[in-house]
């Protein structure tokens, strides 16, 4: 069985982050390939309506991929937080999780001095 994480309230902070990710993740690289496209004189990358070819499409393309991956993820995160936010007055969000441990993000508390150098 695999175990599942109750999660009441998901901060915005964190759908944002989710939502970057995998645009950036994806966009991205997408981008670049059709820069590859545009290096060999296909029109795959434009700016203003003008297709931009060669080595300036291949340069202009991660940039144009990065712009496009923000603001998707500003739309995309702003909608995706708000529906789990009105989500959340009606049940916890349950996640399960493949992993063998959870990791807590603060250390742990130990009085033990540290090591002189």
């Amino acid at each position: 069985m695999i175990p599942h994480v109750e999660i009441k309230r998901v901060p915005f902070t964190s759908a944002f982050k989710l939502a970057a990710i995998g645009f950036c993740f994806s966009l991205i690289p997408f981008a670049t390939l059709m820069g590859c496209f545009a290096l060999f004189g296909f029109h795959t990358v434009t700016w203003n309506s003008e297709p931009v070819v060669g080595l300036k499409g291949l340069l202009a393309s991660p940039f144009i991929g990065l712009f496009v991956a923000l603001f998707f993820s500003l739309i995309v995160g702003t909608m995706l937080a708000v529906g789990l936010w009105i989500y959340s007055f009606f049940e916890p969000l349950r996640i399960r999780l493949p992993i063998a441990s959870i990791i807590a993000d603060e250390p742990a508390n130990d009085d033990t001095p540290p090591a002189a150098s």
